[in-house]
């Protein structure tokens, strides 16, 4: 991790605490203020990823060479660095509200849980229209809200797809696509060919029966996670009337850094609650929470696809059984045992590699955005797992020695793109973080 990039991302995070100040004005009244913005109080904390990801692409896509500066004002700068951020890191605080809701999340497991989270977030979501209306050029502001209610709908869709066909049922079935298809409107916004390196090591891997159930999962995962960093992306340059290549360049970064964290963060799941992890927007107790609601991810993609008779599929179709810890340990014993944990790690490291491979790493900013794909590499969820005597037998695999060769590959391409590193406040930021080590 560069140096300087934690204490940037706090810098912001201080900047959005005063706008919160400002948003005050936009909520009920001073009474219910307090309980109403703990969600988007509690994220600006911290380092509020969606918020530093919007900031960081506006001053890429400002310094671009071949945007039209005469669509450029002097006052986009605080529109862009500070407002455009806080307006994406409230979205994904509302859509974590409905998430806790659906996947019985951070503790909301009753209905009275359940019908607080859900007042908050249409509270809070009318609150940022208000916002966005009056805080906005005209044109710009109906420009935004058009994107924000595009990424609100695209999770849903997505949320609906994982609850009706991501199950076990139609993991088992050839011709899922017969079964359902997204509609071309949806498709069309879906465009995979900027991690092409990825989709084909993962359908090389899988038997060619689970490869439309994938397909399905790949997609559902853009909408639900992805979609909001395109969406953001695809705002600011066109907002900007950035050039044509610059942009692709860009949501191609877009959809590879939002699938990676979707997938780390269904790699974390699978970490048991006794090792007490927890973030911002889930607690040590959420562990597993994807194999509790039947919901099949990308580890359990590839463990199902070579054991569908074994203890977990077992487990699965009976729709009464629980986790207890117990269970929870010996199940992560057998996707680790049979490295189908391992195999999806791996895959998010492709992703950030990809997503690197995005950017051209000549400016501060991209060099810090790039550095936040480094979590595929190093993260609490993960070290428990990688530190495991089966992941040391894993790193022997022919399939491991293989998908190396195909990593280093994916980053010398990556490569071609940097600069020499530059200097920056007496440190020595190497370009594009790309000095890693195969854990």
């Amino acid at each position: 991790m560069l140096l300087n990039r934690k204490e940037d991302m706090r810098i912001l995070a201080s900047a959005l605490r005063d706008e919160l100040e400002h948003f005050k004005k936009f909520g009920v009244n001073e009474d219910l203020n307090p309980e109403l913005l703990e969600p988007i109080r509690s994220r600006l904390s911290d380092t509020p990823l969606r918020a530093y990801f919007a900031q960081k692409i506006f001053i890429i896509a400002r310094d671009r060479q071949g945007w039209n500066k005469r669509h450029y004002r002097k006052h986009y700068e605080n529109l862009f660095t500070i407002k455009v951020p806080f307006v994406f890191e409230l979205i994904i605080t509302i859509q974590y509200l409905h998430n806790q809701i659906l996947d019985k999340k951070n503790g909301i497991d009753t209905l009275e849980k359940a019908s607080h989270n859900l007042l908050i977030a249409n509270i809070l979501k009318d609150s940022l229209y208000e916002y966005i209306e009056a805080e906005f050029p005209e044109k710009m502001a109906s420009a935004l809200t058009k994107t924000v209610r595009n990424a609100f709908k695209m999770v849903d869709i997505g949320q609906i797809i994982e609850k009706k066909y991501n199950t076990y049922e139609n993991f088992q079935l050839a011709d899922l696509m017969e079964t359902y298809h997204l509609s071309d409107t949806i498709e069309s916004t879906i465009d995979f060919s900027g991690i092409t390196p990825f989709t084909d090591k993962l359908y090389e891997d899988l038997p060619r029966s689970y490869w439309e159930f994938t397909d399905l999962y790949l997609k559902r995962i853009y909408l639900t996670c992805a979609a909001l960093f395109t969406s953001c992306t695809d705002f600011i340059c066109s907002t900007l009337d950035v050039g044509k290549e610059d942009k692709r360049q860009l949501l191609q970064f877009a959809t590879a850094y939002g699938m990676m964290r979707q997938i780390i963060n269904d790699n974390a799941d699978f970490v048991p609650s006794a090792f007490g992890l927890a973030t911002l927007s889930k607690t040590a107790e959420d562990a597993f929470s994807d194999l509790k609601n039947r919901n099949i991810t990308l580890p359990l993609i590839y463990h199902l696809s070579a054991c569908p008779r074994g203890i977990i599929a077992t487990w699965i179709k009976n729709a009464d059984a629980s986790l207890n810890n117990s269970t929870q340990k010996d199940f992560a014993e057998i996707l680790l045992s049979d490295h189908s944990l391992f195999k999806s790690v791996q895959l998010s490291r492709l992703l950030s590699s990809i997503a690197e491979g995005h950017l051209k790493g000549q400016t501060v900013a991209e060099q810090m955005l790039a550095d936040t794909c480094q979590i595929a590499w190093w993260n609490k969820f993960l070290a428990p797992v990688v530190k495991t005597k089966a992941y040391k037998g894993f790193k022997k695999t022919a399939w491991y020695r293989r998908f190396k060769k195909l990593l280093s590959h994916s980053v010398e391409e990556t490569k071609k793109t940097s600069i020499p590193a530059i200097q920056e406040q007496g440190t020595t930021v190497p370009a594009l973080s790309l000095h890693f080590s195969f854990r």
